[in-house]
């Protein structure tokens, strides 16, 4: 590598500076954190403990505590992919590339069926379809950008 091209991507003291990408990237990570949380918390615990007019579903169970499995990993890939974790930057990716194939699976039916357009379920499915599905996408593209793959390919 050229002595110039060194210099446009180290900071002053001579650490390579973190390209802004990336940062975008730890940040969407940490927001899907949050929204991960906020989302599906509460079915974990109702899947777990259920009303009493409920019963108690295996399926839902493990099928809540896979999704809040990938969103716990959320903070510990930031964290590492700003390490430069190049294999925190390939889970990353791959938990964004599952949240946006699942939840397109699951939410393209919803846009065909008259049933949740006619009873209001469209405003949900779309704040859904922005948080796991635009989000982790976005998260992904930040990840493979130019100037990350040059600081993630010439870090430690």
């Amino acid at each position: 590598m050229t002595e110039s091209a060194t210099a446009a991507i180290e900071n002053d003291s001579g650490v390579a500076a973190r390209p802004s990408a990336v940062t975008a990237a730890q940040t969407l990570l940490w927001v899907l954190f949050a929204a991960g949380l906020c989302t599906f918390g509460p079915y974990l615990y109702t899947s777990l403990f259920p009303p009493e007019d409920h019963v108690f579903r295996l399926d839902m169970v493990a099928g809540t505590a896979v999704l809040n499995l990938a969103v716990v990993s959320l903070p510990l890939l930031a964290f590492r992919v700003g390490r430069r974790g190049w294999a925190a930057r390939l889970a990353a990716f791959a938990v964004c590339a599952a949240s946006a194939l699942v939840f397109s699976a699951y939410l393209a039916p919803m846009a065909t069926d008259p049933f949740y357009r006619e009873n209001g379920d469209m405003a949900m499915a779309g704040v859904w379809l922005l948080q796991f599905v635009a989000l982790p996408i976005a998260a992904a593209a930040c990840l493979f950008t130019p100037a990350a793959n040059r600081w993630f390919r010439f870090g430690a």
